[in-house]
C-alpha cells in the first residue's frame, strides 16, 4: 500500500502546485416535522406536510448547502455546470425528507438540469439507513437499561423505546425538567425552533435541557458519546466509511496507474441521518471538534470530504459545516484519528487507515451474522409443503388409475 502511494509522486509530478481530485460530501436532511405527534392543533396545521416530512425551512436548508457545494465545485469550474452523469453521483436514503433536501440542494448546484438521484429499499440500505435491530445492541440495551423480558420483547418491536429510556436517564440529572412529561419532548424542541405555541414551563432553559435529553437519545441510537460501542457504531456507518475510504484509494490508484476503467466519479453525494452522521463523526474521532461535547448533528450538517494532489503528493481534506444557516466551513482534518495534529490536510494512507475497528463492507453480516445456506424461509417451505402435496396427489392419482385398469381387465375377462 505505501508503495502506491510513494509511486504517485512521479505522477503528482505533472499536476499543479494543488489540484482538486475528487469530493465526498455527506450531509443530514433539513428541518422535519415531529416524528412521533404534534402537541397542539396548531403545529399540526404550521406542519402541513405531515409527521417526520421536510418543511419549508427545511427545503431552503437544502438549497443552503446547494449554495455551499455550487460555490466551492461548481464556480470554480471542478464540476461542470451543465451536470454531466459522468461526472457526479448522487444517493440518498429512501427518507421522503433526504430525498427533497438532496433534490434541493442539486437544484441550485445545477439549476438546468434534473438531478439523477438514487436510493434503494430502507430494509436494504445499509449505507445511509442507521440499523438498530441488531443482536448485539438489543442485548447491550437490555443490559444497560436492566430491561426486563417483557419490556425488552416490546423494545424489539418499537425500538423507539430504548431512546426513550435514555432520555428519561439523562432526565434525573435535569433541574427544569423534572416530573414534566417527557414522551413528545423531541416535538417540543421542533415546535418551539418553528415559534409556535409551547406550555410555559417549557422556556428556554428548559428548552436547553431537552436538546441534552435529545443528544442522549441520538447517542445511544448511534452508539456515540456516553453510549460509545464500536460494536454499535459500525453496522450503521461502517459501510459509508468503508465506501469514502475505498473511493479515495481507488482514485488515487487512478491516478498512479494512468487507467481508470470504468471511469470514476468526481462528485458523490449522500443525503442521511443525524445518526448516521454521529456515527461518522465519532468513528473519525472528531464528533465533539465538531459538535461539541453533548451536542448532536444539527440539520443539514454537512460533512466533505476532499482529495487534492498537493505539491505531487495527495492529500486528504476533512471539512464540516455546523449550523443549517451557516455557509462557513471548518477544517477538521488535524483532529481526525491517526492524522497529524492540527495540519490542514491528511496524508491518504493515514487517513484510510484512520478507524479500521468502525468500517466493515457487509454490514449486514456484522448486524445479523453470517447467513446459514440451511436455514429456509417461509416461502421456500411453503413451495416444498406444495410440492409434497402435489406428489401425493399424483402418486394416489395413478394408484387409482392403475387399479381402475386392472378392474376393467377383469370384467372384460367375464
Amino acid at each position: 500500500m505505501n508503495a502506491m502511494f510513494l509511486s504517485i509522486f512521479l505522477i503528482g509530478l505533472v499536476f499543479a502546485e494543488s489540484e482538486l481530485l475528487s469530493v465526498h460530501a455527506v450531509f443530514r436532511h433539513g428541518a422535519r416535522a415531529p416524528i412521533e405527534d404534534f402537541t397542539s392543533e396548531e403545529a399540526k396545521h404550521h406542519f402541513y406536510r405531515g409527521l417526520g416530512q421536510l418543511t419549508d425551512e427545511g427545503v431552503e436548508h437544502g438549497r443552503i448547502v446547494g449554495r455551499i457545494l455550487r460555490d466551492r465545485y461548481v464556480n470554480t469550474s471542478f464540476l461542470d455546470k451543465r451536470m454531466l452523469t459522468n461526472e457526479i453521483y448522487l444517493r440518498s436514503s429512501g427518507s421522503e425528507r433526504c430525498l427533497m433536501t438532496m433534490n434541493a440542494a442539486i437544484d441550485v448546484m445545477f439549476p438546468n438540469a434534473i438531478p439523477p438521484v438514487q436510493t434503494i429499499a430502507r430494509d436494504d440500505d445499509f449505507l445511509l439507513i442507521p440499523k438498530y435491530n441488531c443482536p448485539v445492541m438489543l442485548k447491550g440495551y437490555k443490559e444497560i437499561f436492566n430491561l426486563t423480558e417483557k419490556e425488552f420483547n416490546r423494545a424489539k418491536k418499537n425500538i423507539w423505546e430504548v431512546s426513550d429510556r435514555a432520555i428519561e436517564r439523562a432526565a434525573e440529572n435535569t433541574t427544569y425538567l423534572k416530573d414534566k412529561d417527557l414522551s413528545l419532548i423531541s416535538s417540543l424542541i421542533l415546535e418551539k425552533d418553528a415559534g409556535l405555541a409551547v406550555p410555559s414551563w417549557f422556556d428556554d432553559k428548559a428548552y436547553k435541557e431537552a436538546e441534552f435529553l435529545f443528544f442522549s437519545a441520538i447517542a445511544v441510537m448511534s452508539g456515540t458519546g456516553p453510549y460509545y460501542n464500536p460494536e454499535w457504531i459500525r453496522p450503521k456507518s461502517g459501510l459509508l466509511l468503508h465506501t469514502i475510504f475505498e473511493n479515495i484509494k481507488n482514485r488515487i490508484n487512478c491516478i498512479s496507474s494512468g487507467e481508470c476503467d470504468p471511469p470514476m466519479k468526481k462528485f458523490v453525494a449522500y443525503a442521511t441521518h443525524d445518526i448516521m452522521i454521529m456515527a461518522l463523526l465519532e468513528s473519525l474521532g472528531i464528533r465533539e471538534a465538531a459538535l461539541g461535547i453533548d451536542s448532536s448533528p444539527e440539520f443539514c450538517s454537512l460533512i466533505i470530504f476532499e482529495l487534492w494532489m498537493i505539491d505531487g503528493a495527495p492529500q486528504v481534506k476533512i471539512l464540516y459545516r455546523r449550523k443549517p444557516e451557516e455557509t462557513t466551513l471548518i477544517n477538521l482534518s488535524g483532529n481526525v484519528r491517526n492524522c497529524q495534529e492540527n495540519a490542514e490536510y491528511c496524508a491518504p494512507e493515514k487517513f484510510t487507515t484512520c478507524c479500521n475497528q468502525f468500517i466493515t463492507s457487509n454490514p449486514r453480516e456484522v448486524c445479523y451474522g453470517a447467513p446459514n445456506p440451511w436455514k429456509m424461509n417461509s416461502l421456500v417451505w411453503l413451495l416444498i409443503g406444495i410440492i409434497v402435496v402435489l406428489s401425493l396427489l399424483i402418486l394416489i392419482i395413478s394408484l387409482i388409475s392403475i387399479r381402475f385398469k386392472k378392474q376393467c381387465k377383469v370384467e372384460l375377462k367375464h
